[in-house]
């Protein structure tokens, strides 16, 4: 499957109703569809990108790797994004100015098409907005190094073969835990942006399962 085709495909996708919590519980940790925020308060919000690339015709998705810290999401893979700040127009606005901080990319090199499905995020206390852009060049990214020890290219197809797909223990806040992820090209995409992901991925053709 090259970027065109892609590309047309979630251009369409986004704009029919969403897959939604449904399709992410499969790789929700806790296997539950979705969870609230708790009536009481209001949790903090952030925006995220999940950006894909046009290389070389064939389409890449990009993330982020976190510096470990001593933190929830320390040293976990994730897409650019950040908190929602008082100067920000737009939660869409959140997350393209977190894309170009962090790696580089400025909004005059993406196509955002569309938001993907909001959720929450029990253990940081965050309600986040994901959206869903296109690159049409290769791009130059430039890390920022106080928040990001690594950028990760991913063809998209590897992400969509179902062998990517598996359970794997990781390290929580709460302890060593086994959770649903996907593993590929020796990185570990769990928790929200694994859910994330996985709602991207039903918006396109499935494809078949590589070798075991």
């Amino acid at each position: 499957m090259n970027f065109a085709s892609v590309a047309g495909q979630l251009r369409q996708a986004i704009q029919q109703p969403l897959p939604g919590p449904e399709v992410r519980a499969r790789l929700s940790p806790g296997g539950r569809p979705r969870q609230d925020p708790p009536s009481h308060k209001r949790p903090r919000e952030a925006a995220v990108l999940a950006l894909v690339e046009n290389r070389g015709e064939t389409p890449y998705l990009l993330f982020i790797e976190r510096p470990p810290y001593d933190g929830v999401h320390g040293g976990q893979i994730a897409f650019p994004g950040g908190k929602v700040e008082p100067a920000d127009l737009h939660i869409a606005h959140t997350a393209l100015r977190e894309t170009e901080e962090e790696i580089g990319v400025v909004p005059s090199q993406i196509e955002l098409l569309g938001a993907l499905t909001e959720l929450y995020i029990p253990p940081s206390d965050f309600q986040v907005y994901p959206f869903l852009g296109l690159a049409g060049q290769p791009l130059d990214l430039r890390r920022q190094e106080r928040e990001v020890a690594q950028i990760h290219r991913i063809p998209l197809h590897l992400l969509q073969d179902q062998a990517a797909f598996c359970h794997t223990t990781v390290a929580s806040p709460k302890g060593a835990r086994q959770v649903p992820a996907y593993q590929v090209q020796g990185i570990t995409i769990w928790g929200a942006t694994a859910m994330i992901l996985c709602e991207l991925l039903a918006l396109l053709p499935a494809q078949p399962s590589g070798p075991s």
